[in-house]
């Protein structure tokens, strides 16, 4: 549950740095805020990863214990 939470915070992140590109009218904190998105990007699908991962884990687990239940 904590990398869905991770997860939401990061689309967070990742979303209010875009609203401050599309405000943003001096170049060199334009570039500033590209980077920085980028970055968050790069976070998000990190945590969507560990999300992934964290589903494939309880599924693999769910598997086993149908098979325990039915041996």
């Amino acid at each position: 549950m904590t990398e869905i939470a991770a997860f939401a915070t990061a689309i967070g992140h990742a979303t209010n740095i875009g609203k401050a590109i599309m405000e943003t009218r001096d170049e060199i904190k334009l570039s500033s805020l590209k980077l920085e998105f980028t970055a968050a990007l790069l976070e998000l699908h990190l945590k969507q990863l560990g999300v992934a991962k964290d589903q494939q884990t309880l599924l693999d687990e769910k598997e086993s214990l149908k098979k325990q239940l039915s041996a």
